[in-house]
């Protein structure tokens, strides 16, 4: 026999979903959580940045040296000129946010041809938005080269760093020997930039 229960009229049920008042307070904490947890999160992902572009350049420079030690030959690595298309063409300055070549030679002088000729190891991997890579080698400093014996007359070192918030710097040095290693280094003031620069 089924029992029929009764609620006076007017009566509201209880223990159902959320009031508007409850929904409203959950909103504005996780709000409150978010905005606190916001800065962390950046800093996570500026340093997974940092440390990707500069392993990714050190195990390039580290390929060319390896490449003209096996071969016998210069070997070279070169700025490309263009961030969205591979034209096997260096740039001819000391950015190189649009990605890198590294390629035989002993110039900046690569050419399609010479691309076409197999000497080309590596093309330009794209380079996050807004993030800088900075060259500072001895002059000109728009190339690096690696002879057979292992050694460099375009030495210096690379600053990797977003523009115009970045208080730390990944850096990318390259010795005479033709030897690359990385670190991280901050500003003592302001944020790092060309003229900032705490490598």
């Amino acid at each position: 026999m089924q029992t029929l229960s009764y609620r006076p009229r007017g009566q509201r049920r209880t223990g159902y979903g959320f009031t508007l008042i409850e929904l409203l307070a959950v909103v504005a904490l996780t709000g409150i959580f978010l905005r606190m947890a916001m800065p962390g999160f950046v800093a996570v992902i500026d340093s997974n940045h940092r440390s990707t572009i500069s392993n990714r350049l050190m195990e390039d420079l580290a390929l060319a040296r390896l490449q003209a030690i096996s071969i016998a030959s210069s070997m070279a690595v070169c700025p490309s000129n263009s961030a969205i298309a591979v034209n096997y063409n260096c740039d001819s300055s000391t950015v190189w946010s649009k990605g890198w070549y590294v390629y035989a030679g002993s110039s900046n002088a690569l050419t399609s041809a010479s691309a076409a000729a197999g000497a080309v190891l590596g093309g330009p991997q794209p380079v996050p938005r807004g993030w800088v890579v900075d060259a500072h080698l001895s002059s000109p400093g728009t190339y690096v080269n690696v002879d057979a014996r292992s050694s460099s007359t375009k030495y210096g070192h690379f600053t990797i760093y977003r523009s115009g918030y970045s208080t730390t710097a990944g850096c990318v040095t390259f010795s005479a020997t033709a030897r690359a290693r990385t670190y991280t280094a901050n500003v003592s003031t302001g944020v790092v930039s060309a003229n900032n620069d705490p490598c």
